[in-house]
């Protein structure tokens, strides 16, 4: 069977295993009269944490200080939103990353010259839930 990586967590699995995400939703891209939004290919971890983030962080109303009330945003607007979510959430889960292999370095004693600096290990996932296939 052929491999593939999550392109946010690097982990390595089946490509079943792996779906095509779309940076922006498809709803987001029809209405803006976009033709396609890039895609990534994650694991449903990643996904599921990216959707998470996306709730979190995506709005789709900003404060108009000109008219001093809440308007909606266009849809270029929620388009570079995405966009800096999704940029956003991956340098989050490289940064958590870094983090990890540095609290293992520690506990281990293990210096910086003794393995691959490559190579990263699994980021415990905050959501605790198992994805099903």
């Amino acid at each position: 069977m052929a491999k593939d990586t999550c392109q946010i967590c690097k982990y390595k699995s089946e490509l079943w295993a792996l779906e095509q995400f779309p940076i922006i939703p498809p709803e987001v891209t029809k209405s803006a009269g976009v033709k396609e939004s890039r895609t990534v290919l994650l694991c449903c971890s990643c996904r599921q944490e990216l959707e998470e983030w996306y709730l979190a962080k995506v709005s789709n109303v900003v404060y108009d200080t000109m008219i001093k009330r809440f308007r909606e945003k266009s849809f270029l607007e929620m388009i570079k939103e995405y966009e800096y979510a999704y940029h956003s959430f991956a340098e989050y889960i490289k940064g958590a990353q870094r983090l990890r292999l540095r609290d293992v370095e520690i506990m281990a004693g293990v210096t910086r010259d003794t393995y691959d600096k490559g190579v990263l290990l699994p980021l415990p996932r905050l959501s605790g839930s198992w994805c099903s296939f």
